[in-house]
């Protein structure tokens, strides 16, 4: 996998971590077309993300330190000066569906002038990000401070909105991505089609698109870290289904290995997943799948 090989020569070479994994995952997802095989697409290069997080977990483990201390120290949202732009929240939006959507966008008469990065918050959550950036609860209370909150069917895209709107915030693509159902073709159509809709019927021809955070896809072994049965039953009893927890009562030092600390929280680091029904999609940890989050500016051609 050349992307790694790079990216590990880039990081003896370079003083800046968190750009050459970025470069890296842009590597692995970059496509010219939308492949035709969308979920084998999927498949392919979630391996090659998890295989480039495993490398840097053995080689370079100071990097999820790195990753850490960045997104606690980031405090300016990517939108603050650029007022001009309508910007879009596009929740669990991850560098895969940033490489589809070029040339998704493009076919449909937007310029991508630019993809770059920016960080969630900690934990890599929609709380912790709304709370950081909006001081408020939930995303659909984003109505109130210049935004409009778009979680198909239920809230709909509308089709005038006012153009002092500032935000929007789509629900998806994490809404589909919960829905076990969903493939992650599927869930990428939905999402694409609801961008392409609210932009088209904003009225603006300048557009940001950022996120709140990414994810982790673990449909198979390939996409996560190995980890023994009893070190799952470990880390199962002390985070239960998420990736972090506040004041754990109990951690072995199996776990702690596994974890590194912001305040009293404890977040699961890499991609180390366990068992859990029929869940695929994860987040709130410290992987860099979940804590990079594009940028994209856009205009209309």
């Amino acid at each position: 996998m050349k992307s790694i090989e790079v990216a590990v020569r880039h990081l003896i070479e370079e003083n800046n971590t968190l750009s050459v994994v970025w470069n890296a995952l842009l590597d692995i997802w970059r496509v010219d077309s939308i492949p035709k095989d969308l979920d084998g697409f999927y498949r392919e290069k979630e391996t090659e993300s998890c295989r480039l997080e495993e490398t840097l977990e053995r080689t370079y483990f100071e990097a999820y330190e790195e990753l850490l201390n960045s997104a606690m120290a980031y405090v300016t949202p990517p939108w603050a000066n650029e007022q001009d732009r309508l910007t879009l929240i596009v929740d669990a939006m991850s560098v895969r569906e940033a490489c589809l959507l070029r040339p998704y966008l493009e076919a449909e008469g937007y310029q991508v002038e630019s993809m770059s990065f920016s960080l969630s918050a900690l934990p890599s959550h929609t709380e912790a990000f709304t709370r950081k950036y909006f001081n408020m609860g939930q995303p659909a209370q984003i109505t109130g401070k210049q935004g409009i909150f778009v979680s198909p069917p239920g809230h709909p895209v509308p089709q005038y909105p006012s153009h002092n709107i500032r935000f929007a915030w789509l629900r998806y693509p994490d809404r589909g991505l919960h829905a076990t159902i969903l493939s992650p073709s599927e869930v990428f159509d939905k999402t694409s089609e609801y961008i392409l809709e609210m932009m088209r019927n904003s009225g603006r021809s300048a557009f940001m698109l950022t996120s709140d955070h990414g994810y982790i896809y673990a449909e198979s072994a390939d996409h996560a870290f190995p980890v023994a049965q009893s070190v799952q039953r470990e880390m199962r009893k002390v985070f239960g289904g998420s990736r972090y927890v506040q004041a754990p009562k109990e951690a072995s030092a199996t776990v702690r290995e596994k974890t590194l600390s912001v305040g009293d929280t404890l977040l699961v680091r890499g991609r180390y997943v366990w068992r859990q029904r029929d869940k695929r999609y994860f987040h709130g940890g410290l992987s860099f799948a979940e804590c990079l989050v594009p940028v994209i500016k856009i205009k209309a051609k």
